[in-house]
């Protein structure tokens, strides 16, 4: 393609987001404080109708200028809401997913809220899903490293997945609901202290 200048451009070159970059400017979005990253999340539990939701911190020790300092290595949050769909799973975890119900009344109504509070606090964002019993349990995630490579370019096809065991006898008996609910867990959270 000509650009009036004599040079050549391809299409790669017009891209209107470029998936690093594009990554790079959610990950220094608005959620400055974990805090405010972990509200969006207990906002989608709402949306989804729970009744108990549980906050769970899996840390480690590293050496930290000759102190031995603990660091939170993941965070998840478990509810017992409705759970989603396959479809509802990927929408989820788009950059501007459609909220499947349409409505205007619901909290995340602009499909920003959980990739876009996740990645501002971590490199990786798991979420399991079941809404029909959970042997149906559904997996899938965002990975800024593989976006970064450019290996992952779209929502993972989600899987047949169960539940990682090491939540399942964490989580409290009275939010586990065998029928329905949604495990989201931050890995690499680089920007978490």
């Amino acid at each position: 393609m000509e650009t009036g200048v004599g040079t050549q451009m391809s299409l790669e070159d017009r891209t209107l987001f470029l998936p690093s970059m594009t990554v790079q400017a959610m990950r220094d979005s608005r959620y400055r404080h974990p805090a405010l990253a972990v509200a969006e999340l207990l906002d989608n539990s709402i949306d989804a109708r729970s009744t108990r939701v549980d906050i769970m911190i899996r840390e480690h020790r590293v050496l930290v200028k000759q102190r031995r300092q603990w660091r939170v290595e993941q965070l998840a949050v478990f509810d017992n809401g409705h759970g989603m769909s396959v479809d509802t799973l990927i929408q989820a975890l788009r950059f501007g997913g459609r909220h499947p119900s349409g409505s205007v009344r619901q909290i995340g109504k602009y499909g920003m809220g959980l990739p876009t509070a996740s990645v501002s606090q971590c490199k990786r964002l798991d979420v399991w899903t079941w809404d029909s019993g959970i042997d149906g349990c559904y997996h899938s995630y965002i990975d800024i490293d593989e976006i970064e490579a450019g290996k992952q370019q779209e929502v993972p096809e989600p899987k047949l997945r169960g539940l990682p065991q090491r939540w399942r006898d964490t989580v409290s008996a009275d939010t586990f609901n065998p029928e329905h609910g949604t495990l989201v867990v931050w890995s690499e959270l680089d920007r978490v202290v």
